[in-house]
């Protein structure tokens, strides 16, 4: 099979199987799709109404860095779809730019582990199709959408072990997840790659793929310098520690795997949390075909076996005879993850190699069976290609129906102008307000933000410290004035990384602004101090403009960190494309 087919027929399979969350363009999601679309819609604004960077976000529980936040994810290319097109639509085509990527790169890796013809199909339709994927989508998990790039960055490991200039192609793939907000994905992949470096050096008997993986490692934070600064810095203030006691039973496993309802609105025991951090369904097509893959071509697939052996026990967490969860989880960054069943993606990863290893395996017995009985080499090649087309179009069809449901149930909500109550505000202020959606609990950080004003009471868990107050609080006093209460103090210019005050102080006094205080914040008097843990400067009589702006060193040094680097990679790639091959 041509790859230009095969590509063409991957994306005309992605758009099928998507077709669900485009029934109604003007509608948005339910559940998380409210934080992570108000994660899109401030850098937006950010960009296209203040011409500003995005590096503090003040709508975001009482003020939150912005860049820093490891969710963040305007940094990515695939930005460029909410960008231009708004958070609603550009998001959906968001996941249909993700979802492609991932099919087309975990196709050309199936081809470069040896699976060749129409069975290199299945490896992309497994990882992809799978609930896995489709439940993040619904869930509006927008934050595991990086896990797609996974795929290039095996790939370009693979091909980094033969050809150098691929140190770079995988650092850049590993960067880029992380600028996608792919807090669990990029451990997930320098995991994934140091497990298999390790077992391929030990088959090798050379430690040059390790090597060669810490390079990339290395690599990776100098073009990534410019989010990795600010988001350790952040990290460094706010720790998140927790618990290694969350596991996956082997009920529960068989139902993600295996069970067509991947709905479960019904919690099974021993479940901890929404189904979506459970479900991967493939059916048992793939698994047998996993199996034969496992067991008849051991030694081609064996280190993707034990990897898959590894992530599986990683998976059970505290509910595995061999904790192995409890051992990664006293690792850094490994310390602040939770839930252990999310290991099902790079389970899935190896899984699907495997049964597309398995596929071609069937297919070559059958070639084999077919010039053994001396069938004619056109019906044979028929025949040959009906059965493994069969498996593949059963396996589609099956994953599809599977996940179309879902998909289905994810952008839900109308427009927010049929909202009755909804109305912007003029100027902005912090509150606690909600809005009803459907009868749907609903955080509404995307309808406070569209309304111009700040939620105190956020869905967070790593932030600074909450000072700053709501309007409907007893002690709230305006979003900038006096300590001591002796003048007054406005607001001329507000935008999320600037904001300018005119003060009238009848003495020496302290200027107040109602957000949180996080190191960084500066004024045209010097840095700005903290009081009360708010953002505050001393005033006298005569200061009567104050300007306060939002510029952490951090981001400073790591600007000039990725640009250098990268600059210098740019002209390394010139020079070593300009050269003459050796023949």
């Amino acid at each position: 099979m041509k790859t230009l087919h095969a590509l063409a027929l991957l994306v005309l399979l992605s758009l099928i199987f998507l077709s669900p969350i485009f029934t109604d363009f003007s509608k948005w999601g339910r559940k998380d799709w409210d934080q992570h679309t108000f994660y899109n819609a401030v850098p937006i604004k950010t960009v296209r109404e203040y011409g500003q960077f995005p590096l503090w976000n003040p709508y975001y529980c009482g003020g939150s860095p912005l860049l820093a936040n490891i969710q963040s994810a305007f940094l990515t290319p695939f930005f460029v779809f909410p960008l231009l097109l708004g958070e609603i639509d550009g998001m959906k085509l968001q996941v249909v730019a993700y979802f492609i990527a991932g099919l087309i790169g975990m196709y050309f890796l199936a081809k470069k582990t040896g699976i060749k013809g129409p069975a290199a199909i299945l490896p992309p339709m497994l990882f992809m199709m799978s609930s896995m994927f489709s439940l993040k989508v619904r869930e509006g998990t927008t934050t595991f959408f990086p896990v797609a790039l996974l795929p290039w960055a095996f790939l370009f490991f693979l091909k980094s072990l033969t050809d150098k200039k691929h140190i770079i192609s995988t650092a850049l793939v590993l960067a880029l997840i992380f600028f996608g907000g792919g807090h669990y994905a990029l451990p997930y992949a320098i995991l994934f790659l140091a497990i298999y470096a390790s077992l391929h050096s030990f088959e090798k008997r050379n430690l040059t793929p390790m090597l060669k993986l810490v390079f990339i490692c290395a690599l990776t934070l100098l073009l990534g310098a410019v989010k990795f600064l600010p988001s350790l810095e952040f990290f460094d203030e706010q720790p998140r520690l927790t618990s290694a006691n969350e596991g996956t039973t082997l009920n529960i496993a068989a139902h993600a795997f295996l069970d067509r309802n991947q709905e479960h609105t019904q919690w099974l025991e021993g479940q901890q949390y929404w189904w979506h951090e459970y479900g991967s369904y493939v059916g048992a097509v793939p698994l047998l075909l996993f199996i034969l893959g496992a067991v008849f071509c051991f030694r081609k697939t064996w280190k993707l076996a034990l990897m898959a052996l590894l992530f599986f026990i990683l998976y059970l967490g505290s509910k595995s005879p061999v904790n192995l969860w409890s051992v990664l989880h006293s690792f850094p960054v490994f310390s602040s993850m939770r839930i252990p069943s999310r290991f099902d993606i790079l389970i899935m990863l190896c899984s699907a190699l495997i049964a597309g290893i398995g596929l071609s395996y069937v297919a070559r017995k059958l070639s084999e069976f077919f010039a053994k009985k001396r069938i004619a080499v056109t019906a044979a090649k028929t025949a040959l290609y009906l059965i493994v087309f069969g498996i593949l179009a059963f396996s589609f069809a099956d994953l599809t129906i599977v996940s179309r449901q879902n998909l289905a149930n994810t952008f839900t909500f109308e427009p927010l102008n049929a909202i009755a109550n909804f109305k912007a505000s003029e100027h902005f202020y912090q509150t606690n307000a909600t809005y009803e959606l459907q009868g749907y609990e609903h955080s509404s950080l995307y309808p406070v933000f569209l309304s111009n004003r700040g939620k105190v009471d956020c869905y967070e868990e790593t932030h600074p410290p909450i000072s700053a107050l709501h309007i409907e609080d007893s002690g709230y006093r305006g979003e900038v004035y006096l300590l001591n209460g002796r003048g007054n103090a406005t607001i001329s210019y507000f935008s999320p990384n600037k904001i300018i005050v005119k003060i009238d102080a009848g003495e020496n006094d302290t200027l107040i602004l109602n957000q949180n205080y996080y190191k960084g914040w500066r004024t045209n008097y010097g840095e700005a101090d903290a009081m009360d843990g708010l953002i505050s400067k001393r005033v006298t009589p005569e200061t009567k403009r104050m300007k306060f702006y939002y510029l952490p060193k951090s981001f400073i040094f790591g600007s000039l960190i990725t640009v250098l680097s990268t600059s210098i990679l740019f002209v390394y790639m010139a020079v070593i494309c300009r050269r003459p091959s050796l023949k």
